[in-house]
């Protein structure tokens, strides 16, 4: 799960009910979400290093995804080492 730029310094992401009921309906499913990471640096760096235009991250925020998509596949035991 990306949560949208600004919604990265909320204490939840808007698709948390969602979340909670995908696990519950789908168990054994690889979510991976991006949150906390976007979260711990935007506290760090501020919301404008994250933002790229038209909505999209910038390359320090693509770098932030990339990392927590690669870590949350590897805990679900999907990506190569």
């Amino acid at each position: 799960m990306i949560p949208q730029v600004e919604e990265s310094v909320s204490p939840q992401p808007a698709y948390t009910q969602f979340v909670q009921d995908l696990s519950r309906q789908l168990p054994d499913a690889c979510i991976v979400d991006t949150h906390q990471a976007l979260a711990a640096e935007a506290t760090k760096v501020g919301i404008p290093a994250l933002k790229a235009p038209l909505g999209h991250y910038s390359t320090a925020g693509s770098e932030i995804l990339a990392q927590a998509v690669y870590e949350g596949l590897q805990r679900c035991s999907i990506a190569g080492s």
